[in-house]
């Protein structure tokens, strides 16, 4: 598996991190009904509303532009799980600018005379500078770089409530340090309280609003991974929290399907990863759900079961 394919499945947002990218979208000049060049045919020929239903492929990417005098506005949209049943849109990059971007991805070190400091963005994930030091594009793959490979196990069928203890070994060293490479330190172990649950660990958040990623992972020590998934009664494959872990970890990027199928689950909500839907909702994980409930800020909510 090349770079490329793994950082496509593979992005992460720390609690507390914001980040914000003045980037350009590949469309070419047109009405608002124009597709723009690079779409599939059958990608719709206006912008989709966000989480409605979409009959394209599933990672189908789609770009989007409509004009309003000197400026252009331009949306990316991609195809994907909503349930294990159901596709649908996502709209995850969406900026404006009175500058067009080219048509094609520019090669690196290509001229640029005239567009300095214009950023364009390219499906999947590429962002494209244009450079005054240098006159010239500077390409590069945006995905992060420290995120690790899972381990062949982590992409298992195997119900997680079956796991031998070598398996879960195997998923929780590889889980413990996941998001920042490997060679570095695991956490430590976290706080726990009388009901078992983790108090002190650190959080990633894949966000409320992005349906792919409605979920939290909390830091967790191989150890702590472990006893966690010890006391599931999940029986999703574990290849479908490895995709929801990488999902989040990746920026709300599903790999390859994100985190839905998984949370539709019963007991599955709490073990490693929390769902961020309210108690009870379709996809929240079913009412027995290893996290602890009644609980209402990410802080509260980013806990799991460990003792």
């Amino acid at each position: 598996m090349t770079k490329r394919s793994i950082h496509r499945k593979l992005a992460f947002t720390f609690i507390g991190m914001l980040g914000a990218c003045n980037v350009r979208l590949l469309i070419d000049e047109g009405t608002p009904d124009e597709p723009w060049p690079g779409n599939a045919p059958d990608c719709p020929r206006s912008e989709p509303g966000e989480a409605t239903s979409c009959s394209v492929a599933e990672g189908q990417v789609c770009s989007f532009q409509q004009s309003s005098g000197n400026s252009v506005s331009r949306t990316l949209c991609g195809c994907w799980e909503a349930s294990s049943t159901e596709l649908m849109w996502h709209c995850y990059s969406r900026t404006g600018s009175s500058y067009e971007c080219p048509n094609a991805q520019p090669a690196d070190d290509d001229g640029c005379y005239g567009s300095y400091g214009v950023e364009c963005e390219y499906p999947e994930r590429t962002t494209c500078t244009c450079s005054s030091k240098t006159g010239s594009w500077n390409c590069v793959d945006v995905s992060p770089e420290n995120l690790s490979v899972p381990p062949a196990g982590a992409s298992t069928d195997q119900p997680i409530n079956t796991l031998s203890d070598a398996q879960r070994a195997s998923f929780c060293d590889w889980f413990a340090t996941a998001s920042i490479g490997p060679g570095y330190p695991e956490p430590p172990p976290a706080s726990v309280d009388e009901n078992g649950y983790t108090t002190s660990n650190g959080c990633a958040s894949g966000g409320t609003d992005a349906f792919p990623c409605r979920a939290l992972i909390p830091t967790l020590s191989s150890a702590d991974c472990q006893a966690n998934l010890a006391l599931s009664n999940c029986a999703a494959p574990l290849s479908e929290l490895t995709d929801c872990v990488l999902t989040v970890y990746d920026g709300c990027w599903p790999s390859p399907h994100g985190c839905p199928r998984y949370f539709e689950r019963p007991d599955c909500s709490g073990t490693i990863a929390v769902s961020t839907l309210p108690p009870g909702s379709a996809g929240a994980g079913g009412s027995a759900g290893s996290s602890a409930g009644g609980s209402s800020s990410i802080v509260e909510l980013c806990t799991v079961r460990v003792r």
